[in-house]
């Protein structure tokens, strides 16, 4: 069947939509204002296919581009860190449990990692 979206969870914006590997769920960045309603902060959120079971993944680690696993057991995203000005790549569980940090990006988009090799997202 289609998949039809009509409206949202409210008008807060929607990005980079991402349906699972086995088509159950939908990973999605959210963006908000942040606490003062000045800058906008972005996190990750899961829908179910059928527009149910809206939920928060990336509690207090902000994120954007969200990318499911093979298996669609987890999720890998970019997050800012505003403390060293530097974009982390994330992982999570798709259950929201395991939050780990995968990489530090070196230069904008790319990471380099020990063998001067990139990864490009």
């Amino acid at each position: 069947d289609p998949l039809v979206i009509v409206g949202g969870i409210d008008d807060r914006e929607f990005r980079n939509i991402e349906i699972s590997p086995d088509g159950s769920s939908f990973a999605f960045d959210r963006v908000t204002a942040d606490d003062w309603g000045d800058d906008p902060v972005s996190d990750i959120w899961l829908m179910d296919r059928d527009g149910k079971n809206i939920r928060q993944l990336s509690q207090n680690l902000g994120g954007t581009y969200p990318r499911w696993s093979p298996d669609s057991s987890a999720i890998s995203f970019i997050s800012w860190d505003e403390s060293n000005h530097m974009f982390h790549l994330w992982a999570i569980d798709a259950n929201g449990d395991n939050p780990r940090q995968v990489s530090d990006f070196k230069d904008e988009w790319t990471y380099r990692d020990g063998d001067s090799q990139k990864l490009a997202l």
